[in-house]
């Protein structure tokens, strides 16, 4: 069932026509750069232009004409798309009055996120609801051609917050869950693996190779379904010295630990990846995990943590952090990026041997149980007795992912 506000967006929307082209370049307001490297997929950005300025697309228009939504598995490469596509000269000459960029993230505060926007359109943010957030944003865009990119919606309620575009404005989504689309009548507009030509290409690029690529190449690509994001892990580690038939067979030998897992590909790639750097690398790289994913930390954050843990001064962290952003580890500008750190990070440290206490610690979960309701199929064999012992003396199912697992985050500073 679509929900209200998604309804009301939709009829605000109805009368939309296509996008009209102004030579006016719309000011980008919070849309992140292009990575380094950046591969353009001009096929998938040529349709998602379409798909944005036409007017009323069934193909993807949703709330009406005014909307639509990017939707596919983590590290397909959906936000890069809408990065692209925002960025675009003509999309931008569309939407004169702004083009601009909010995050949501799997444990979004859609009031947090409304007020974001506000702050970005440059009203007074003194709501505390999201209805009274909602209803500031609609009457402030009511009247301007504008585009709103909500990246990384994982809920139709967080995502509903922030439809406030009127008939001369457009929202896109970003998210992995088509459903999400569905509930706020956004017609879907699927990024799917990339297409073996593509993939060698990008493999290519991000290798360093531009020659006739290796035998190897194409059971890389394999390995990891043609996605983007450990192509990129893989091919960049490849660049900084791992040859060709170890990254391959070290994919493969990965293979069984991930092998359940809904981004066992990207999972492959990262063990590769962070298996090739240097113990001290490696130490500092796991660290990070005190942070969320979906967020940007300040450099000299991450600085003050790597004084705290290795003595590091700024330039050396900052210096470290470029590394690590060479290697598609992490994004580095402004500030330090990551891509689903968390659960990266902790499967990784199970399937090197560290303990779910040592996670625990970690991630800052509030007990054990919740380490173990979200980790402990990954134990290896050899602990998986101990890890079933402590699920049937708790009573929990290690299946559980319910609010309690994810509520255990707790702030980090360091002084």
């Amino acid at each position: 069932m679509p929900l209200p506000g998604a309804e009301a967006a939709g009829r605000a929307q109805d009368s939309t026509d296509a996008a009209v082209v102004s030579e006016h370049l719309g000011a980008l307001y919070g849309v992140p750069e292009l990575p380094g490297g950046y591969f353009e997929r001009t096929a998938e950005l040529d349709r998602l232009r379409s798909h944005l300025l036409a007017a009323g697309s069934g193909a993807v228009g949703l709330a009406g004409r005014g909307m639509f939504g990017l939707h596919g598995a983590g590290g397909i490469g959906k936000s890069v798309l809408a990065v692209a596509m925002a960025r675009d000269p003509t999309v931008r000459r569309a939407f004169p009055d702004g083009v601009y960029w909010v995050v949501l993230g799997e444990r979004a505060d859609p009031v947090a996120a409304q007020a974001a926007l506000a702050r970005l359109v440059g009203i007074e943010a003194d709501f505390r609801t999201v209805e009274d957030g909602r209803d500031t944003l609609r009457e402030a865009l009511r009247d301007r051609r504008v585009l709103v990119v909500v990246d990384d919606a994982w809920s139709a309620a967080d995502a509903e917050a922030l439809l406030v575009t009127g008939p001369a404005g457009r929202v896109v989504l970003t998210t992995r869950h088509a459903l999400v689309l569905d509930r706020v009548r956004a017609d879907p507009v699927m990024v799917d693996r990339l297409a073996l030509a593509e993939a060698r290409r990008f493999l290519a690029q991000a290798a360093g190779q531009p020659e006739q690529l290796p035998a190897e190449a194409d059971g890389l690509i394999e390995a990891v379904g043609g996605v983007v994001l450990a192509l990129a892990l893989i091919g960049a580690t490849i660049c900084h010295g791992t040859s060709w038939a170890d990254a391959l067979a070290e994919l493969r030998g990965a293979a069984d630990a991930f092998s359940d897992e809904s981004f066992a590909n990207q999972f492959k790639a990262m063990q590769v990846a962070w298996g090739a750097l240097d113990d001290h690398a490696r130490s500092r790289y796991r660290e990070l995990a005190v942070f969320g994913e979906d967020v940007t930390v300040p450099a000299v954050t991450v600085a003050r943590l790597w004084r705290h843990t290795a003595g590091l001064d700024r330039h050396d962290a900052d210096r470290l952090c470029s590394e690590l952003a060479q290697r598609n580890l992490l994004a580095f500008d402004d500030g330090v990026r990551f891509h689903d750190l968390r659960h990266t990070f902790a499967s990784l440290l199970i399937t090197h041997g560290e303990s779910l206490a040592y996670v625990k610690e970690q991630l800052g979960h509030s007990s054990i149980q919740i380490t173990v309701d979200l980790y402990g199929h990954l134990v290896p064999g050899a602990n998986r007795n101990a890890v079933d012992r402590l699920a049937e003396a708790t009573g929990r199912n290690l299946a559980a992912t319910g609010e309690e697992a994810r509520g255990g985050d707790r702030e980090v500073t360091f002084r």
